[in-house]
């Protein structure tokens, strides 16, 4: 008997939770509006392409999102003439690598190995002389 009833008001329980939950959820704006204070910035998530009015209206209003996507596309349109242009000039200019070649790498390693060892050679030596000066 007693473990009908407990099971019973723990599925009471959990089904009192589940409304709660529902009815949290459904009441929930979209977004948050914050006081505003001293020093806060409010931050705002966008997912890809979405628009500002779906976040938030006054963000549409203070980005001025109708002109900039009239602006977006002039500035689609300028990408591909610039990107013609560009095809055009990277075709008369010379194919060269940026890529240092391995023989500059291997002087440079080798330059700096001789001075490592040129600096070894001076400091041993310098050792030499400052324990013959404190045997004198």
């Amino acid at each position: 008997m007693r473990s009908n009833l407990r099971s019973v008001s723990y599925l009471l329980a959990l089904l009192i939770l589940a409304v709660i939950c529902c009815v949290v959820e459904i009441g929930a704006a979209p977004y948050q509006e914050l006081p505003p204070r001293a020093g806060h910035v409010p931050v705002y998530i966008r997912e890809g392409n979405q628009p500002l009015t779906e976040i938030h209206p006054g963000l549409a209003e203070a980005f001025h999102e109708a002109n900039a996507l009239t602006q977006k596309t002039e500035d689609a349109n300028a990408e591909v003439v610039k990107k013609e242009l560009t095809n055009d000039s990277k075709q008369s200019q010379p194919d060269e690598s940026d890529i240092a070649s391995f023989d500059v790498i291997k002087n440079d390693y080798s330059q700096r190995e001789s001075l490592a060892k040129n600096e070894e050679a001076k400091e041993s030596v310098n050792q030499k002389k400052n324990e013959k000066k404190k045997d004198d």
